[in-house]
């Protein structure tokens, strides 16, 4: 407000009131006294206006106060004066904590000794957020007079506002820094300790290094004192203390020796929070030496998600280094996939003409140029700044469309003709639905992606109407020469046959027999497609038994977090896995996974064999996800059985979702067959995949519609049958 005030009114007023003079005096023909009426009537609406602009510059300042905007708040801060800054004194005397914290970064713009009163009282605020800058801005004005309360946060729990009170007391209350800080390296508590350290790192006792420009400057051995601390806090058997360390290690100078080590040993340990933290704490240094080892920490499936959001920030630093992996066809594939993520928050045009060139490119393998898609498309979708209109996007659908068909063709010729009902059968559908699925993203660069992934998401539904509406909306949505790409091959009044014809027809599908086909597929790199491939073939099953370690190596790159070292202790029959996944493929739960994947989740899996009336294993929660393969199996709670399942369907208790002890039992309630998963495994398994979520709620669904007697749905349609009949016994 004030800007426009100072600049466009002042400056344009002096202007249009010299052209009025002009107007009133020889146009008009007034005399003085009717010019100095018009002047005195003027300058009374400029003074009203004036007292309204100031009122509401004052409202504004109240209101950004309010909603917190950052961007804003040098520009506001640079316009506070006394009468706004009483606004300000009262909302650092109020409750709300996100707007103290706002405050207190505008009063740093300000006469911030003026509020010293009000910053020495927020040092005994409940937020530790507020206390640690409240305590920042009293040292930053050199306020001496809150030693005794500086002291008394030395033993406050959180780690930042104990750091803030040992620099204040270090520069204010004692004449002696170093000792001060030596006494607080010996002292027993790691927090105590974690504080002293964190002020040597910042005040000239970096990891082997040393800073001159700091308000204090430390003697070597205490520098050499400290960092000998943090290594050892690194070690310490207690969480507590590693995680401390790992967070400190935003002071460390990472490109020593000792820095490297130290960080190493963090980013190895057993436990996530203190990795997570480790990683965090990497991308805060302010050297890019250590990023490349943050990259690396993309194929450690327990510290994936962590590192994406840690790198994204300093992407424009490693952009080479990022799109050399993600082009590099030796590189982990779930690093690969990873990339385009990171990538996405700081993307600019130069990136995104890398991401589509990437994309173009032969070798990349269509997971990853899934990935791409998806990047590309929300930074349409939310960036306007960047252009998209000159990429030629009808050779990718092209690219997409061939591979789609030609999956169709494999589907109809494995099948001989019968649709999809085996597992291979279903993959190879899936591999045609993804290649469409990419196609449909290929135009989303340059049509409404929204629209055309409803219109996806319709045409892979189960109802035979939501498909037909589907495919209307494609027909609608697209010019011509795009909308018959995809019909035979999304329409769902067209059969296999004729998605195989267009295939030869329109793309030159080679003419390949079952048996050439089935051959191609054995010889593909992982375990699921190539022993599918064999068993149809040869039509016996698959010898052979995978360790541990092969297990994750033949599928951590498909399924990621979940098959990490505590979830497979055993080893495990190839053709149990088989079977297994085949029995995960037709549940709500699991049923939109890739067939990689399901094989993934089937080696975690145990096997149960129950007589009736027999309970299944806890877990160490006390809870496990069953599914059933053989018989029937129920949720039994106080001799009532509540829920049930049979063969193909889940069952869930509700402690098994949110960890609160279990209420119900699950029993056989006739000899049964049970696959069953630990909890932990789940939820990495539902970080890693949504679809995994979305077949949960579907499954969570058809549970309570059971219930409440809206007709069978998953397992939940048994309820009412079960229940009769424990009333009978």
């Amino acid at each position: 407000v004030k800007p426009l005030v100072d600049l466009a009114v002042y400056r344009g007023g002096t202007g249009i009131g010299g052209i009025l003079l002009l107007v009133f005096t020889n146009g008009l023909g007034m005399g003085m006294r009717g010019v100095a009426v018009i002047a005195a009537g003027l300058i009374g609406l400029w003074v009203l206006a004036t007292f309204r602009m100031k009122r509401e510059f004052k409202d504004s300042v109240k209101r950004l106060i309010g909603i917190r905007d950052v961007s804003l708040r040098d520009l506001i801060a640079q316009r506070v004066d006394e009468s706004t800054s009483e606004g300000l004194r009262r909302t650092l005397q109020g409750e709300d904590e996100d707007e103290i914290v706002y405050s207190l970064g505008l009063v740093r713009h300000h006469d911030m000794a003026a509020f010293a009163g009000e910053l020495r009282e927020l040092l005994h605020h409940e937020s530790p957020d507020v206390r640690t800058v409240a305590l920042m801005n009293l040292a930053e004005i050199e306020d001496r007079s809150s030693v005794p309360e500086a002291r008394a946060l030395l033993v406050d729990p959180d780690l930042d506002v104990r750091v803030a009170a040992m620099d204040y007391v270090c520069r204010f209350g004692t004449d002696d820094p170093d000792q001060e800080l030596l006494d607080a390296l010996d002292d027993e508590a790691y927090g105590v300790r974690a504080a002293a350290i964190a002020v040597i790192l910042r005040h000239g006792g970096r990891v082997d290094a040393t800073s001159e420009s700091e308000p204090f400057h430390l003697q070597e051995r205490v520098g050499d004192r400290g960092a000998d601390a943090l290594e050892a806090l690194s070690g310490e058997e207690d969480l507590e203390a590693r995680v401390y360390a790992a967070r400190l290690m935003v002071e460390a100078d990472l490109g020593s020796e000792r820095g490297k080590r130290v960080m190493n040993l963090l980013l190895e340990d057993p436990d996530d929070s203190v990795r997570h933290a480790a990683l965090q704490a990497a991308t805060q240094t302010p050297g890019a030496d250590f990023l490349p080892v943050l990259v690396d920490r993309l194929e450690v499936p327990r510290d994936r998600n962590a590192a994406v959001r840690a790198l994204q920030r300093r992407a424009p630093e490693i952009r080479d280094l990022l799109f050399s992996k993600l082009c590099d066809p030796d590189a982990p594939l779930q690093q690969r996939l990873s990339i385009p993520k990171i990538l996405r928050e700081t993307a600019d045009q130069a990136a995104v003409d890398s991401l589509v060139e990437t994309l173009a490119a032969r070798g990349t393998p269509g997971q990853v140029r899934f990935e791409i898609l998806k990047t590309l498309g929300k930074l349409r979708r939310d960036r306007l700044d960047l252009d998209f209109e000159a990429y030629d996007v009808d050779p990718l659908v092209e690219r997409e469309a061939r591979e789609a068909y030609l999956w169709a063709r494999r589907v109809h010729v494995v099948s001989e003709g019968k649709g999809t009902a085996t597992f291979l059968e279903r993959i190879l559908q899936q591999r045609m639905e993804e290649a469409a699925e990419r196609a449909f993203r290929s135009l989303g660069l340059h049509h409404e992606l929204e629209d055309l992934e409803a219109a996806f998401a319709a045409l892979r539904s189960r109802d035979e109407l939501t498909r037909q509406r589907g495919f209307e909306l494609v027909d609608n949505a697209l010019p011509r020469r795009q909308r018959i790409v995809f019909d035979p091959l999304l329409n769902p009044d067209k059969s296999w046959k004729e998605r195989s014809a267009a295939a030869e027809e329109r793309f030159g599908a080679p003419p390949e027999t079952r048996e050439e086909i089935l051959r191609t597929l054995m010889d593909e790199d992982g375990l699921c497609v190539s022993s599918l491939a064999q068993l149809a073939l040869t039509g016996e099953p698959v010898e052979g038994v995978l360790t541990p370690r092969e297990l994750r190596e033949q599928m951590a790159s498909r399924i990621s977090l979940v098959l990490d070292e505590p979830y497979i202790e055993e080893a495990v029959r190839i053709m149990d896995i088989l079977e297994r996944a085949d029995v995960l493929r037709k549940t709500d739960v699991f049923r939109e996974l890739r067939g990689e994947e399901l094989a993934g989740i089937a080696s975690l899996m145990d096997e149960e064999r129950l007589k009736e009336g027999e309970a299944a294993a806890l877990d160490g929660d006390g809870s496990r996800l069953l599914v059933v393969v053989k018989g029937r199996v129920g949720a039994r709670e106080d001799d009532r059985v509540v829920r049930s399942a049979g063969p193909g369907e889940v069952l869930v208790d509700p402690g098994f979702l949110d960890g609160r002890p279990s209420g119900t039992d699950s029993v056989a309630l006739e000899e049964s067959v049970v696959l069953s998963l630990p909890r932990l495994a789940f939820q990495r398994l539902l970080e890693e995949r949504f679809t995994v979520v979305r077949g949960l709620l579907t499954h969570l669904g058809s549970v309570l519609r059971g219930e409440r007697g809206e007709g069978p749905g998953g397992d939940a349609g048994s309820h009412r049958r079960e229940k009769a009949g424990a009333a009978a016994d």
